[in-house]
């Protein structure tokens, strides 16, 4: 009887194993369904992006011009050279970073302190849907508008903003706003910060609410206050949605176009918030549709992006997973080397 018990449990795997091998070719466990899977966008990644990725870096290296026939020769460095003699697009440089810390330090710093409150278990705040929400709300609102509006209140000496000072007799005369530098830059800044720190609470709170309550326990128990909880374990578990956060807002910072072109098509005063991209707006803009001079701006944006989030990623790396992974593949070495001693 124990035998015919244990030749029909040995039957009953093998039938398994059988009916396992046996899995029809469109099954989701075969391995290949995840290619197919992500097929669609890495096809329309390499046609609308890659392409275009990689046919901006040629057309850096010539002279192309839309109105130009005789266009489109090959000028290797030349146009790279000419950006390190334009002084507008040198200082671009330092406006586009400038305007994306001002933007980027305050938007973190108050995401992350309104993302504690609205998961902590010890405020119980009410309502913490409608005021995400609300928060959430200046990120649906389009660039160009806003810009355009923020203009207008300050345009010049007889604006909303003016009146407004002229009625609690704050000022004598009209302030000329935008002919101020480090107003408009503030002002740009401002615009980013109140437009994208709702998206950036939105993430945050999601890889809050993805934390066990148990790691919170376990320091209560061992008597942590709320600081060092959040220290010890708030912030080396978000680590991966902190370098997400920093990587996207570096992104959108060096490609900030929309809010400076529609506050001052013309860098405003100074150039003070002439970014690169604008920059490369204007150089494309320019008389005669200059293709290769824009690229080569385009290229130089790409360039400083990726070297930044290359850092960002190395800097913020999990160093504990590095740690593993290498030793995972000094174990493998070691298995090999004795596979062959044995061989």
């Amino acid at each position: 009887m124990r035998i015919g018990k244990g030749s029909g449990a040995s039957g009953s795997v093998a039938s398994q194993g059988m009916a396992g091998g046996s899995r029809k070719i469109g099954s989701l466990e075969k391995g290949y369904m995840g290619y197919v899977m992500i097929a669609p966008f890495v096809i329309v990644f390499i046609v609308f992006s890659l392409y275009s990725v990689v046919n901006t870096i040629w057309l850096a290296f010539t002279d192309s011009a839309l109105l130009v026939p005789s266009s489109g020769n090959f000028v290797g460095l030349q146009q790279f050279e000419k950006l390190t003699e334009d002084k507008v697009f040198i200082k671009s440089i330092g406006n586009t970073w400038k305007i994306w810390l001002l933007n980027f330090i305050p938007q973190l710093g108050i995401a992350m302190l309104l993302s504690v409150w609205f998961t902590s278990s010890f405020l119980k705040l009410k309502l913490v849907g409608m005021w995400r929400s609300f928060l959430y709300l200046p990120n649906l609102f389009m660039p160009a508008t806003v810009g355009v509006l923020y203009y207008t209140i300050f345009q010049d000496i007889y604006s909303p903003a003016n009146q407004f000072l002229f009625s609690i007799n704050a000022v004598d005369k009209g302030i000329e706003f935008m002919q101020k530098p480090l107003f408009t830059q503030i002002l740009v800044a401002y615009i980013q910060w109140w437009m994208w720190y709702g998206n950036t609470i939105i993430i945050l709170v999601a890889g809050m609410s993805s934390i066990p309550a148990s790691f919170y326990e376990s320091g209560m128990i061992d008597g942590a206050n709320g600081w060092k909880m959040f220290r010890y374990i708030t912030l080396p578990a978000l680590r991966p949605i902190i370098v997400y956060t920093l990587v996207t807002s570096l992104v959108g910072g060096m490609q900030m176009f929309d809010i400076p072109y529609f506050i001052s098509q013309q860098g405003g005063p100074g150039n003070a918030i002439s970014t690169m991209y604008t920059v490369m707006f204007r150089k494309y803009d320019a008389g005669k549709k200059y293709i290769g001079a824009a690229a080569s701006v385009g290229v130089v944006i790409l360039l400083i992006t990726t070297i930044c989030s290359l850092i960002i990623f190395r800097l913020l790396r999990d160093k504990d997973a590095a740690s593993e992974n290498k030793a995972k593949k000094l174990a493998a070495k070691e298995r090999k080397l004795r596979q062959r001693m044995v061989l």
